[in-house]
């Protein structure tokens, strides 16, 4: 055992890993001498003594508090407790000769180190006894800073507070070797986007450590390595956290304690001479006026933390972040100096591209007075403007109606920033999700809104002073303002604590009040509503000192009290936009081509229904508000009662055919099978009165054939006109199979009408009835279409205008930039649909509040310009990315999971953005860019990219073919280089035999006039980038298309001229789609991104 023992291992120490070496032939020898084998065999005895003989040798192992002493943890803490000691040696003299200037400063130093002091967590007898002697200290200097302040009184409403932005310039991973950083870069990556646990990240972090090491050692020319080498293996942790502690990527955050029962939220109490935070142990909070309080536990038994805690994103913080980009900073400065000239010029915007250049913004006072406007008055301050929105959703990603786990998500953008830049990840400011498995219901979401608005309050009224500032090293101060709160219907009017949307008083904007004011179009008849009243309303509900009279005050006026309220600008009728996204692409849309229409393969294959006795405008169920019921909420109805509700009221409108009284009994009979809330849903419905206090199906089924009895017998009128046919779905499906269209227009699905199609998403309805509808429709029943025998040409016609008029209002509706003669355009179109709806589809119409609040979008488009700024797409992105977030399925755990992954990336992001960003970081960007995005919430087709010309050059010159060398002169044809395609502005162009839809493009020609031509060629001499176009040559036919004066598709051959055309980039317009009609035309569209 001797030989053996004192012979070297065949093992290589390498910082942490264990590398193996190659053995000289002495130590192979030694290893492998049958002389260093004991000649025979061991018995236990022997082993037992070899043992006691090693173990005397080995020196003693030393305890475990030595261990914890000797620890790195244990010495990064007792370097922290020296600074704090030192720091309060420096706050203690300079509190002996106070100022009011030194006192502010001793104060914010002061919150500082109690901070570090309570995130200081490790325990160790000698670090406990140090944590006791400088919690004495910390009690003494802030007993002293106390007394001074009754000396100084400080003067709350006008000092800003300090938001420390050190943390986001101080990485402390740019101190190590480039070879760590990008290691410790994809430990990290893997873990925060790449759903790799932690487990499986330490074990990836340590095999990249081997890697390197093994790398190293085979470079190395020597049997040892470098001390540079040695330098870098050590610099590579082999823990996960260790890495995440390294790049600094912990966001500032505040934990507190919500009640599991009435949801009330407990601030958490900095204990100052321990460090740590306590919070109540029982809810002490009273859910109703005059009710008794809570008292459900807040806390686990075993551990003193929240049993459901709700952890918010400090906001100062995230501003502090998001202006340590000094792109962001540039571009905020750039746009206050061009909208302050604008105003002291009074130039006028006649049409406007973004929020900022709009009317609301522009004119948002900062003081009562209204002279000194918020946003560019005062060049000394970041004036920022913000879009708030609140959202539930499945942490699963489940979109199952009725789901049984819902999380709620806060979130804020940027709208101080360009679209391109305003929903990126690192912008976007997620301030919190609210843990499920239940929604807070009604006014308890006030609860959860209160520690955000805190924040926002103090940021409008004292500013917030951000220690340093990209371009500004010395800091400055901001004040920031939610100027728009974007959401749905039902969660704006639960975030506001307004009337729902399918109550009496349903408008936010106007006065409009009633079930029979869901469908008049007399927009110009309709007044305001007077936030100052409103405002009064809910200070009254807040103070109503009983639930009765609370619930009085709200059934005069549909007002509660919303933390929204405490900012002292908020106004609903101004601010609490109405999202197209939900009213026009989720409702309106689907509820024209679906419902009206019947657009669904089993409504055309379906033989026809009998002709309705007569139409009664029914109450429809809301599903959205149905599905925001809580389950034990008697009004909450099931799939089965819905689909009841819809039967029950087909059931009445039919015609009794022979026997009336027999007919009358057949439907007593068919009602009595239906589920009961629907019964009492329909019968509410149509006012019914209740008969008994607790009435059953049959007596339901009794007032019901009651009220029918009283109705026709059956219809005097022909029936009516099957839209729906086979036909239609074949031509709408073919064009969807068929349009040739640039790569970025967004896909829908090619077995559309279908079940398998699956439920289709808001974009999709949107790119649906802006293309492909229109071309389909207007193909089969326009001008110039052929009919069959038995079908109604005017009437289709007329549906056909009809349906054109939504069209157009969704077109003018998405249009890059607005004008107040679009605005009036889109409502135009829209009161033009919703009177044609009631004339040509009665018995399909019914009384929607979408009705009525599509027409509140034009105000808004006036207050803050085009849609693509404000519209909800990007937020439903997020929440989307949040889903596919690693995390578990256990509420409150799953939320806190999502939301450090999510603020971890986003710093990651603004990392990257850096100008000191190591090169080889960058490098690897591009990769992780490629495989995880740009972490930018709008779509290609919704933001403008202003980029250079980006050409892809080929390895090997290709050969000017002999049609574009007639165009050149002999010096372009030797400097002319072929290409594929090239990328202008975000958009890619290509060559037609390369991509046919990315070659489609609108033009000015040589003629000046616009054309639609195809790209045959690209080419470059320098940087002068021209594409050689052959046009479309005119149509034979009819253009269908012409009485639609904004949906812009018109008809042109299928052939293309023979002569060829040299454009440059700058007389490109668009791209167009392309679909060839049966009559041997090609309808062309110009499509705008």
């Amino acid at each position: 055992m001797s030989s053996t023992s004192q012979s070297c291992p065949p093992f290589l120490s390498i910082g942490r890993c264990r590398v193996r070496r190659t053995l000289t032939p002495t130590e192979q020898k030694s290893w492998r001498e049958p002389s260093a084998l004991p000649s025979e065999p061991l018995n236990l005895q022997d082993v037992l003594v070899s043992v006691a003989d090693l173990r005397a040798s080995c020196p003693p192992r030393p305890s475990a508090t030595d261990k914890r002493e000797a620890n790195h943890a244990t010495t990064l803490a007792t370097s922290q407790l020296s600074r704090i000691e030192t720091t309060l040696v420096d706050l203690s003299s300079s509190l002996a000769s106070p100022s009011k200037e030194t006192l502010l400063a001793a104060e914010r130093t002061f919150g500082e180190l109690l901070t570090v002091f309570g995130s200081i967590r490790r325990s160790t007898p000698s670090l406990d006894q140090r944590r006791r002697s400088i919690s004495e200290k910390l009690g003494r200097v802030q007993a002293r800073i106390y007394e001074l302040r009754n000396l100084y009184p400080k003067d709350a409403e006008s000092e800003p507070t300090l938001s420390d932005a050190s943390n986001h310039y101080a990485v402390p991973a740019d101190q190590y070797h480039v070879v760590a950083q990008v290691a410790m870069f994809l430990g990290i990556v893997l873990h925060v986007l790449g759903k790799l646990g932690r487990a499986a990240s330490d074990f990836l972090l340590c095999s990249l450590s081997l890697l390197v090491g093994v790398s190293f050692e085979v470079s190395s020319s020597s049997s040892s390595l470098t001390a540079e080498q040695e330098g870098i293996l050590s610099q590579i942790p082999c823990t996960l956290k260790a890495a995440l502690e390294r790049f600094n990527l912990s966001a500032k955050t505040t934990t507190y304690a919500s009640c599991s029962e009435c949801h009330f939220v407990y601030d958490p109490v900095v204990d100052v001479h321990t460090g740590g935070v306590t919070y109540p142990k029982r809810c002490t909070n009273t859910p109703e006026v005059g009710g008794r309080q809570c008292g459900a536990l807040l806390l686990d038994e075993t551990e003193a933390r929240p049993k459901r805690p709700y952890v918010v994103h400090d906001f100062d913080d995230y501003v502090s972040g998001v202006l340590s980009s000094e792109i962001n900073v540039r571009i905020y400065k750039a746009l206050r100096e061009r909208i302050s000239a604008a105003l002291k010029r009074n130039i006028p915007v006649d049409e406007v591209s973004d929020s900022y250049d709009a009317e609301f913004i522009r004119s948002f006072t900062f003081t009562q007075d209204g002279k000194c406007t918020f946003f560019v008055d005062d060049q000394t301050e970041y004036r920022l403007p913000f879009a708030f929105h609140v959202d539930s959703f499945n942490i699963e990603g489940l979109r199952l109606r009725g789901a049984s786990s819902s999380s709620t998500v806060i979130s804020m953008a940027p709208l101080w920033l360009p679209v391109e830049l305003r929903h990126k990840a690192e912008n976007m400011y997620l301030a919190a999700i609210i843990p499920g498995p239940r929604e807070p219901s009604l006014e308890a979401l006030n609860y959860y809104l209160r520690p955000i608005m805190d924040s926002l309050v103090i940021s409008w009224k004292r500013g917030v002073y951000h220690s340093r500032v990209a371009t500004e090293p010395h800091g400055c101060v901001s004040r920031s303002a939610v100027v728009a709160a974007v959401m749905d219907l039902v969660a704006a009017r639960k975030t506001s604590q307004l009337a729902s949307h399918s109550a009496h008083i349903y408008c936010t904007v106007c006065t409009c009040s009633g079930l029979d004011t869901r469908g008049r179009t007399d927009y110009t008849n309709w007044k305001p509503r007077d936030p100052a009243e409103m405002r009064k309303q809910a200070e009254a509900w807040r103070d109503a000192a009983s639930k009765s009279d609370r619930e009085k005050l709200f059934h005069l006026h549909g007002v509660r009290w919303s933390e929204l309220w405490r900012l002292p600008y908020w106004d609903p009728t101004r601010q609490l936009v109405v999202d197209s996204m939900h009213c026009i692409f989720e409702g309106l849309v689907p509820y024209h081509f679906r419902e009206l229409l019947g657009l669904t393969a089993v409504n055309a294959n379906a033989k026809d229904d009998l002709q309705p006795a007569f139409v009664h405008p029914f109450v429809a169920v809301d599903v959205e508000a149905n599905s925001e019921l809580d389950s034990k909420d008697e009004r909450k109805m099931s799939d089965k009662a819905i689909k009841d509700v819809r039967l029950i009221q087909r059931s009445l409108c039919l015609p009794i055919e022979g026997d009336v009284e027999a007919g009358l009994k057949k439907l007593h009979k068919d009602l009595g099978g239906r589920n009961l809330k629907a019964l009492r849903f329909v019968g509410t419905g149509l006012c019914i009165p209740q008969v008994k206090p607790k009435m059953i199906r049959k007596d339901w089924a009794d007032c019901l054939v009651e009220w029918r009895r009283r109705k026709p017998v059956c219809s005097d009128q022909a029936p009516a006109e099957k839209l729906a046919t086979p036909e239609v779905i074949a031509r709408i499906q073919e064009v969807i199979q068929d349009a040739v269209t640039p790569s970025w227009l967004s896909s829908v699905p090619k077995n559309f009408g279908e079940a398998r199609a699956g439920t289709l998403k808001a974009d999709e309805w949107r790119i649906l009835c802006t293309v492909y509808f229109p071309l389909a429709l207007v193909s089969l029943w326009g001008s110039g279409a052929v009919y069959g025998a038995n079908r109604d040409a005017a009437f289709l016609l007329r549906v056909l205008n009809n349906t054109m008029m939504l069209v157009s209002a969704v077109i003018v509706l998405c249009k890059r930039t607005t004008t107040i003669r679009r605005s009036q355009k889109y409502r135009e179109y829209l009161a033009k649909w919703l009177n044609g709806v009631q004339e040509l589809h009665p018995e399909g119409y019914s009384h929607r509040t979408n009705n009525h609040m599509a027409f509140h979008i034009y105000d808004f488009l006036r207050l803050f310009g085009p849609v693509y700024s404000w519209w909800c797409f990007p937020f439903e992105r997020l929440i989307g990315h949040l889903q596919r977030l690693p995390h578990n399925d256990k509420s409150g755990e799953a939320e806190l999971t999502m939301l450090n992954s999510y603020l971890r990336a986003a710093k990651l992001r603004r990392w990257f953005q850096r100008p000191d960003c190591p090169p080889a970081l960058r490098q690897v960007k591009r990769f992780f860019d490629k495989a995880f995005g740009t972490g930018n919430f709008a779509r290609s087709e919704e933001i403008l990219e202003l980029s250079e010309e980006n050409v892809d050059i080929p390895r090997h010159r290709s050969p000017i073919p002999e049609d574009l060398k007639q165009l050149l002169t002999c010096d372009e044809r030797k400097r002319a280089v072929l290409s594929a395609r090239c990328k202008h502005d975000g958009v890619v162009f290509a060559r037609s035999a390369t991509h046919l839809g990315n070659s489609l493009i609108r033009y000015y020609g040589s003629d000046r006039t616009k054309q639609y031509g195809c790209i045959k060629y690209i080419y470059k001499i320098g940087k002068d980038v021209r594409f050689v176009v052959q046009r479309h040559l005119p149509a034979r036919g009819e253009d269908p298309f012409k009485s639609y004066a904004d949906f812009l598709a018109t008809v042109k051959s299928p052939e293309l001229s023979p002569h060829l055309e040299c454009i440059s980039l700058e007389h490109v317009i668009c791209h167009f789609a392309r679909w060839r009609m049966p009559s041997g035309d090609v309808a062309v569209l110009p499509l705008y991104k």
